[in-house]
């Protein structure tokens, strides 16, 4: 039986963490996402502000 780690690199920031960083996921390596925590919330909150602006379609306009 292979022994899990207790720590993964970040694919975003590239820092090495403890896996309590990660949110959980099935189907990632390790059962954890990617990308951690603090990444992932940095992200949705651009993503978040992104929406705000241009809309779900990523468009200014309004059509009628």
């Amino acid at each position: 039986m292979t022994k899990q780690p207790t720590q993964k690199e970040c694919t975003k920031c590239g820092i090495v963490k403890p896996l309590a960083f990660f949110h959980k996921n099935k189907r990632g390596k390790y059962g954890r996402h990617a990308a951690c925590r603090a990444c992932t919330q940095a992200y949705k909150a651009r993503h978040n502000a992104k929406l705000r602006i241009y809309g779900p379609q990523g468009s200014t306009t309004q059509t009628t």
